[in-house]
């Protein structure tokens, strides 16, 4: 009977262990602060799709563009774009490099850019490598950068809307 008594007591012990929550629900470990919308104009591909295994790339200049956020605003004075798109259609690696300038002073703010990630045809959650001059820019040089970008119908441009990550819980 003891015997019964101590492994009905130690079953319920265990089945209410494992109902009860034994701590809080996690925290998203990250906040986002918006850095800046781009928006880039693209030439007409100058070649025609190169064939790789299970799609294609192409190969666009940036033409123009222009950077407007609390981050600072300013122009993009040119680049390339070289996506790989897929017949599943995802796009590998929606390469976009360019560079520009941030108004302001005539020393700092020349900006250089490379996106990286995987995306579909339509819009890209990626990574951007953001290399800025000036000491005011270093959080953003030190920082990771997610940008959500929407092409364009024609393929001709995207806007991209970038943020920092930051960390929301302070690391111990």
């Amino acid at each position: 009977m003891l015997l019964f008594s101590i492994s009905t007591l130690l079953a319920a012990t265990v089945l209410q262990a494992v109902s009860a929550p034994t701590h809080e629900p996690p925290i998203f470990p990250f906040q986002f602060q918006y850095l800046f919308t781009a928006t880039i104009n693209f030439t007409a591909p100058a070649i025609p799709p190169v064939p790789l295994p299970g799609g294609y790339t192409l190969s666009v200049q940036v033409i123009y563009g222009t950077i407007d956020g609390p981050a600072g605003s300013g122009e993009i004075y040119g680049g390339t774009a070289y996506p790989k798109y897929f017949n599943n259609q995802t796009v590998e690696h929606p390469h976009i490099i360019a560079y520009g300038k941030l108004d302001g002073a005539a020393d700092e703010g020349y900006f250089q850019v490379h996106e990286d990630g995987v995306a579909t045809n339509v819009t890209h959650s990626t990574r951007i490598y953001v290399t800025v001059s000036g000491e005011r820019f270093k959080y953003v040089n030190d920082g990771f950068v997610l940008a959500n970008t929407i092409i364009s119908e024609d393929g001709l441009s995207l806007m991209a809307r970038c943020y920092l990550v930051t960390d929301a819980v302070p690391r111990v």
